[in-house]
């Protein structure tokens, strides 16, 4: 090589140029799996989205249905009275179910709120 020690030579096209050709193609692949996985990750969010307003709206349903047994138990008899009591536990059961999976939801969603954190963006 012109100019260089006896230890290096200059290489046109060589090692470097298939080591250049090997960068750029992991950083496209790296780029490729980033952008399947953001996209996984929205469709997880969307999804996870969606279930939280159905959990909402049945936790409104559910409170719906337990104030309207509460306020309209039957006049008279053992047995409506027996199945009223029974629809009545059914439903604050079914609360307590919807609840718990709304607290999951919100701790999941609680990690990603930027406000609450406190982050400038």
């Amino acid at each position: 090589g012109l100019f260089t020690s006896l230890n290096r030579s200059i290489e046109f096209a060589g090692r470097r140029k298939r080591d250049e050709k090997r960068v750029k193609q992991q950083i496209e692949y790296i780029r490729h799996t980033m952008k399947s996985r953001m996209e996984q990750e929205m469709v997880k969010f969307e999804q996870s989205k969606r279930v939280y307003r159905l959990l909402v709206k049945e936790a409104r349903s559910l409170a719906e249905q337990q104030k309207f047994l509460r306020k309209h138990p039957p006049e008279f008899g053992v047995k409506t009275m027996m199945a009223h009591v029974s629809a009545l536990e059914d439903v604050e059961q079914r609360i307590d179910q919807n609840q718990k999976r709304v607290h999951r939801m919100d701790l999941r969603f609680w990690v990603w709120d930027d406000k609450h954190w406190g982050l400038p963006f």
